[in-house]
C-alpha cells in the first residue's frame, strides 16, 4: 500500500521546485506518496515584504493577496529600486509581486508596465510582442481602451517576464498588462497529456482549483518521476499538478 503524507511549507510552490529532488526520494525511500500541501501561508507572504523592506520605505496600503493569480500587490513609499524588492520576493516566496500598481482590482490585469510617448502602428506593436514571448505561452494580445492586454496559459506565466514586458511597453509605447484569468482548458488538457504519456491511467479529473492555483487527478498508479512530473506541468501552466491514487 501507499500511503499519502503532505509536506508543509509557507510557500508551497517553491518549496515544490527547490525540493523536488528530496521529495522524490522520500517517497521512494517509504513507500510514501509524498505531495506538499498547496496552502500559502498568507501571513508569512506579508512578513517578507516588511523583511525585505530596505530602509526608508514604507508600506502604505495593503498587502492585498490574490493567490490563484500568484500576485501580491502592495503600495509602499520610498523605494527606489522597485525591481530589486520585486525580484528577491518571487525568489523567496515563489509570488509576483506588484507595487503600486494604480489598477488595483483583482479582477483587472495582473500587471501593467508604463508606456512611452511614441507608440508604434499596433501591428507592429504586435509582432514585436508575439516575437519576444511567443516562446513562453503567448496565445493571444488584444487592445482595449487603449492599453495592449497579453493572454498566457495562465497569468502566473505571464507574470514570469515581468521585465520583458516592461522593455516592450517602452519599445512598443503602449501599457502593456497580463490578462487575469487562466486558460482553463488548455491548462487540463497539458495535465492530461503529460500523465497519458507515463502509461498511467485517470481514474478521474483532472480538476482546476483556480483560487489555489492547482490541479487534481485521480490516477490507478502513481507514475514514475512523479516530483519531475510536477515541475513540467508547473513549469508549462504556473499550476501545480496534485496526483492522488
Amino acid at each position: 500500500d501507499v500511503y499519502k503524507r503532505q509536506l508543509q511549507f509557507d510557500f508551497p510552490g517553491r518549496a515544490a521546485e527547490r525540493y523536488a529532488d528530496a521529495i522524490e526520494a522520500v517517497g521512494q525511500q517509504t513507500n510514501w506518496n509524498v505531495m506538499v500541501a498547496p496552502e500559502v501561508n498568507q501571513q508569512a507572504l506579508g512578513t517578507v515584504i516588511f523583511e525585505l523592506l530596505p530602509e526608508g520605505a514604507q508600506i502604505t496600503k495593503g498587502p492585498s493577496f490574490f493567490l490563484s493569480q500568484g500576485v501580491v500587490k502592495v503600495d509602499i513609499e520610498g523605494l527606489d529600486a522597485h525591481q530589486e524588492l520585486v525580484t528577491a520576493y518571487k525568489d523567496l516566496t515563489g509570488m509576483a509581486l506588484v507595487v503600486n500598481d494604480s489598477g488595483g482590482a483583482a479582477e483587472g490585469p495582473v500587471t501593467a508596465a508604463a508606456a512611452s510617448e511614441e507608440q508604434l502602428e499596433i501591428n507592429a506593436a504586435y509582432a514585436l510582442i508575439r516575437e519576444a514571448l511567443g516562446a513562453y505561452g503567448l496565445y493571444k494580445t488584444s487592445l482595449k481602451q487603449g492599453q495592449i492586454i497579453l493572454s498566457f496559459i495562465s497569468p502566473e506565466v505571464g507574470t514570469r517576464h515581468y521585465d520583458t514586458i516592461q522593455a516592450l511597453a517602452r519599445q512598443t509605447g503602449y501599457p502593456i498588462a497580463i490578462h487575469p484569468h487562466p486558460n482553463q482548458n488548455a491548462i487540463l488538457q497539458e495535465a492530461r497529456t503529460l500523465i497519458s504519456a507515463t502509461g498511467a491511467q485517470i481514474v478521474r479529473g483532472p480538476s482546476i482549483y483556480t483560487d489555489r492555483g492547482a490541479v487534481l487527478v485521480k490516477v490507478d498508479t502513481l507514475p514514475d518521476g512523479a516530483s519531475q512530473l510536477g515541475k513540467r506541468f508547473e513549469d508549462a501552466t504556473g499550476y501545480r499538478l496534485e496526483i492522488q491514487l
